[in-house]
Parts: C-alpha cells; sequence; structure tokens
C-alpha cells in the first residue's frame, strides 16, 4: 500500500516542480485536474482496498497534495474522499475523470443553486446552466478569474468544444461573464463572473 501511495506522491512533485518551473518563465499552469487521484482510486481498487480501508493512504495523498499547493484547502476538503468513495462504488462514473477539481465543485454547487438571475431570460437551458457553474467557479476562486476552456465548458453541458465556445461566447456577450484573459493551445482562458453570487 505504501509503494502505491509513493508512487501517486511522486506523481504530485513532478507536477509541482512543473508548475515552479513554468512560473519562472512567466507561465501559470492553471489549478491541476483529478486525474492523479483516479489513478490512485484505481490502484487501490486493483489491489482490492475497500474505502473503509484506505482513509490512511487518502489522508496522506491529500496532506502531501495540499503541502504541494496541488489541491483545494477548503470547506470541501473532503471532496479527495468523495471521488475514491465514488470511484470504488456504482457511482464512480458521475464523476469525470480528467475535469478540473474546481469544475467538479462547482457543477455539484450549481444543480444545487439554481441559475443566476442575470441568465433567467436566456432560453438556451444548457446556457443557463453554464452561466451558474461560472458562478460556483467565481466563488470557488474568490478575487482571482477563474478557468474554463471551451472543451470544459462543452463538457459541462454534455456537447463537445464548439457548443461550449458558442455558449461562452453569448454568456460573455449578455454581461454575466467577462474575458480576463484568452487561452491558446494548453491553457484555459481566464474569466471573470458579473452576476448575482449565492449568500455563503
Amino acid at each position: 500500500m505504501k509503494d502505491v501511495t509513493r508512487r501517486a506522491i511522486s506523481s504530485l512533485r513532478r507536477k509541482h516542480h512543473k508548475r515552479e518551473y513554468a512560473a519562472t518563465k512567466g507561465v501559470v499552469i492553471p489549478w491541476p485536474d483529478n486525474t492523479q487521484a483516479f489513478l490512485l482510486a484505481k490502484q487501490l481498487t486493483k489491489d482490492g482496498i475497500k474505502p473503509c480501508d484506505s482513509g490512511e493512504i487518502i489522508q496522506e495523498f491529500y496532506n502531501e497534495a495540499i503541502k504541494l499547493d496541488l489541491m483545494y484547502d477548503s470547506e470541501d476538503e473532503d471532496i479527495i474522499f468523495d471521488i475514491f468513495e465514488a470511484y470504488m462504488s456504482d457511482s464512480w462514473a458521475k464523476i469525470k475523470p480528467g475535469l478540473d477539481l474546481a469544475l467538479d465543485m462547482a457543477i455539484d454547487r450549481a444543480k444545487k443553486n439554481g441559475t443566476p438571475p442575470e441568465a433567467e431570460a436566456i432560453k438556451d437551458k444548457d446556457t443557463r446552466f453554464l452561466a451558474s457553474v461560472c458562478r460556483e467557479l467565481q466563488a470557488i476562486h474568490g478575487e482571482k478569474p477563474f478557468y474554463l476552456s471551451q472543451t470544459d465548458a462543452g463538457k459541462v453541458i454534455g456537447k463537445g468544444r464548439p457548443a461550449g465556445a458558442g455558449r461562452l461566447l453569448l454568456l460573455t456577450k449578455n454581461s454575466i461573464i467577462k474575458l480576463h484573459k484568452l487561452g491558446h493551445t494548453g491553457y484555459a482562458s481566464e474569466f471573470f463572473f458579473l452576476g448575482t453570487f449565492v449568500p455563503r
């Protein structure tokens, strides 16, 4: 079990060094996705380790991720445990590997908190839901811009990149989000949400 954790943590450290090097070149690498957590969960499953027996391993992985600034340390810190629990049950497919952890949280919150009033008049339900997700992403990132690629925007609504790009453009034209920095290959665009937030 220790070998599994060691390999996962080694991968986290490589990501950390990559981010540090990129910073020296003036490049900001967005928050990481949850792929590594899924790889660890997959290995634990392969080894026959049940969620109830994996707490110590997961906690060690999570603590190292926090130390390296590779996970979110917030009110949602239990999300890493939720990922493993979901992966090792029939519901694991509900969480898509590769999606940013913040995006996972934002989608879940958007489903609970409904549509921002600024987007209520938009007829397309997918665009209204994306507006909700943008609001939750902004709440997670605080005063900083949030990252969202056209591809991930498409995934949020169960469609492809062109559909995601079109919805983001529509939200921008309706002044629900504001483009802060245009992305490029390998880097998502940055936005600010301009609408009304849900009281916390």
